[in-house]
């Protein structure tokens, strides 16, 4: 999600950008004298599966062999 904020600060907080992200900030000064400073994310970081998902998906195989048995 792209968003422009326009404005004037003072002080910028970098503190909500996560260390698994990169990330780029460019400050300008055009000819104009206008500062302009851009934020941009590059790419993020890929989230592994927790390995609570591994354990739930073999337990539940477990519980379908074992009720595929008692059937048989």
């Amino acid at each position: 999600m792209a968003e422009t904020i326009i404005g004037e600060f003072s002080l910028i907080n970098l503190s909500l950008l996560d260390a698994g992200l990169i990330w780029d900030l460019t400050y300008i000064l055009d000819d104009f004298g206008t500062d302009i400073l851009r934020l941009s994310v590059l790419s993020t970081s890929a989230v592994p599966i927790p390995s609570a998902i591994w354990l739930f998906g073999s337990g539940l195989i477990g519980l379908i062999s074992m009720a595929r048995r008692r059937k048989s």
